[in-house]
């Protein structure tokens, strides 16, 4: 029954493993269904009371009977739970807000104490709990359960076999050195199954109980097999997402390095404005942390290199000019937005669903815009400009006026400072979210030590 976890070999895609739920789900349905529909409404609960004067056979089909109908009533929280499941896979959630809440369904809905992930480090030969969701009253271990030895963990594989799983109701049925580990931790019954992890790695899934013994059904250890097979899925998915967020990071490199052999001036501001960015995308998430997760602060500070991505189409002759524009030619460089816009939207409408892309639209084509509606091209104001944006506009003005240009020397950075709290005719503090401004304001000394 374990090859149903080698699907993870097959399954690199949300579709897939939408797929893979979806037909568990049909399968529960038609296999059970008219079995659970015959039992519904019929649940015996309670024997009659003249029980005793019932002939043999009597009684053993009603306890056949009552046991149908507790299996099948076992079989429609699978089914809600593998239903449960999939709505959880179609959310645009992170990986591992995803294993988060398959750990806390799984649990909830089958009533154990403990479900959590362990993932195996080959090269320190430890293994290391990464996930864990406990019942409330259940004191949580994963803090205690960092570096596990690997001969521990080779313990519980051997016993695991083919099958790929471990059972038991009675821990006392383990050997010593496993119970060793699991009774500081008031484990009674216990399911290990063993995990495929991407690149040829290992690690195991685990439910414990922790009130009394515990004998799982044949259909509910099939249920937990599904399951397992998921994670293992979504493992391979988050690696694959993980190789392509690394191979985009490649291209921008080679981009900062194309466009700085084109224009010298561009290239160095890109790489600057990307580690003033990097800086106050953080200072501004460790103050609002429901705002900007881990995810969305790596896609700013990566795509911030595109913010710019517009000028690859503007003239030499403008963009090299060591004097000053004229109206016409300022309009040509007013116009880098709405070209950056048209390239990456081209790019999106391929992968609409592609976050990188989606957070490199915005900073290209709204970083000029003002909080007051007094920027460029759209006239966007207030929150209408999308967050990303907001940040790229206050390193990307600062960067400007600090530094060096081919038509002007870069200014003092305390003067810089009085721009942006006073406004000097062309830079205003209207011109920028007041929220990030004074986060940008309060650190203003950390910025100019990063713009040196």
């Amino acid at each position: 029954m374990y090859r149903y976890i080698e699907l993870h070999k097959v399954l690199y895609s949300s579709a897939f493993i939408n797929i893979l739920v979806v037909y568990c789900f049909v399968i529960f349905t038609f296999l059970f269904g008219y079995q659970y529909s015959s039992c519904k409404g019929h649940m015996i609960v309670n024997y009659p009371k003249d029980f005793e004067s019932l002939p043999t056979d009597e009684v053993t089909a009603l306890d056949k009977y009552r046991h149908v109908c507790e299996e099948n009533e076992s079989l429609q929280k699978g089914q809600a739970l593998l239903a449960a499941i999939a709505r959880t896979l179609t959310k645009t959630i992170s990986f591992h807000e995803k294993v988060d809440t398959i750990l806390s369904l799984t649990g909830k809905a089958l009533g154990v104490s403990r479900v959590y992930i362990f993932e195996d480090d080959n090269e320190e030969q430890i293994t290391v709990n990464t996930f864990e969701w406990c019942n409330e009253k259940i004191h949580p271990e994963i803090d205690n359960l960092q570096a596990i030895p690997m001969d521990f963990i080779n313990d519980w594989y051997r016993l695991m076999g083919e099958q790929g799983y471990v059972n038991t109701s009675n821990i006392q049925t383990l050997p010593r050195n496993l119970r060793l580990v699991l009774e500081p931790q008031n484990v009674i019954s216990i399911v290990v199954f063993k995990l495929q992890l991407p690149n040829g790695g290992t690690g195991f899934a685990g439910f414990d109980e922790c009130v009394a013994e515990r004998i799982w059904q044949r259909h509910e250890l099939d249920i937990l097999i599904s399951i397992t097979g998921i994670i293992s899925s979504l493992y391979e998915q988050g690696n694959l997402q993980k190789q392509l967020l690394e191979t985009q990071k490649g291209l921008l490199s080679t981009l900062e390095l194309a466009t700085g052999y084109r224009h010298k001036e561009t290239g160095e501001h890109v790489i600057r404005t990307k580690k003033l960015v990097a800086l106050l995308v953080g200072l501004v998430a460790l103050l609002f942390p429901e705002v900007l997760d881990a995810e969305l602060v790596e896609l700013i500070v990566e795509t911030s290199s595109l913010h710019d991505i517009g000028k690859i189409s503007i003239p030499d002759s403008i963009l090299l000019k060591p004097g000053s524009l004229t109206d016409e030619e300022y309009a040509i460089i007013k116009s880098h937005p709405v070209i950056g816009h048209d390239l990456i939207e081209e790019a999106l409408a391929r992968f609409p669903r592609n976050k990188f892309l989606q957070t490199a639209l915005q900073m290209a084509s709204y970083h000029h815009e003002h909080w007051d509606g007094t920027g460029y091209p759209y006239g966007l104001k207030g929150e209408e400009i999308p967050l990303p944006a907001r940040l790229m506009a206050i390193a990307d003005v600062y960067e400007a006026m600090t530094c060096d240009r081919v038509y002007r020397k870069g200014i003092d950075h305390a003067q810089v400072i009085r721009s942006f709290t006073q406004g000097d005719g062309r830079t205003m503090p209207t011109h920028f979210d007041p929220t990030l401004l004074a986060v940008f304001l309060e650190h203003h000394q950390e910025f100019a030590e990063l713009a040196v």
